[in-house]
């Protein structure tokens, strides 16, 4: 999945995720952050060509979030 950041405090280098924020009057007004993540690089160019207007190029960044699973065995003999 491609998901984008977008510069929060240049000073401090801080950086925060993209995406939408919705209000549901069913959860008594709680919001609930979605972020933006998708593998169809054209909607990626979209959205990045729509944020360059708002934020500037400089301003964001694109990244893709890997999945890996790792596991590990330990026997008795790699405790003594």
């Amino acid at each position: 999945m491609y998901k984008i950041l977008i510069l929060y405090k240049a000073e401090h280098n801080l950086w925060q995720q993209y995406g939408t924020t919705a209000t549901s009057s069913a959860s008594g007004g709680k919001s609930t952050f979605t972020e933006f993540a998708t593998d169809d690089l054209e909607v990626l160019k979209a959205e990045i060509l729509k944020l360059d207007k708002i934020y500037g190029h400089e301003n964001i960044k694109v990244y893709k979030d890997v999945t890996a699973n790792f596991s590990v065995n330990f026997t008795m003999d790699d405790m003594n």
